[in-house]
């Protein structure tokens, strides 16, 4: 079970690389002080730690979490920042039936650092390998 929550946040100037992209420690520096916080139905992470970063296309991410279409285009790049953490939902869910998460990930748009996307789950992310893909 995953939670997923839409964002739309802004930042300050982003330091980026050579190539126009925000660099991996600054996506990372971001996402961890992102998903501190709490979400819309879910809490803020406690004790963020192994924070793990890739740089891919959100059409790319969307296809690993079993979405089809984001209102983005599907060639933006995205970092996808995950971190281990302890984090549950929250809101009107009484507190016997709340779910507690152990992984969470923010997708931020590359060039410009906003925040797209958060998500919540009990496992991590499973990225295909190169063994995972058939050779041609």
């Amino acid at each position: 079970m995953a939670a997923f929550v839409a964002a739309a946040c802004g930042g300050g100037p982003t330091p980026s690389s050579d190539n126009g992209l925000l660099t991996e420690q600054n996506a990372i520096e971001r996402a961890v002080e992102q998903l501190k916080g709490p979400a819309p139905e879910v809490t803020g992470v406690e004790n963020p730690r192994n924070p793990v970063a890739w740089l891919v296309t959100l059409g790319e991410y969307d296809q690993l979490i079993g979405v089809s279409g984001s209102s983005q285009g599907a060639d933006t790049p995205v970092w996808v920042v995950e971190i281990e953490g302890e984090s549950s939902s929250a809101g009107i869910v009484p507190p016997e039936s709340r779910t507690t998460y152990r992984y969470a990930a923010a997708v931020l748009d590359a060039r410009t650092g906003n925040v797209i996307a958060t998500r919540r789950s009990k496992e991590p992310l499973s990225w295909p390998t190169a063994t995972d893909v058939p050779p041609p």
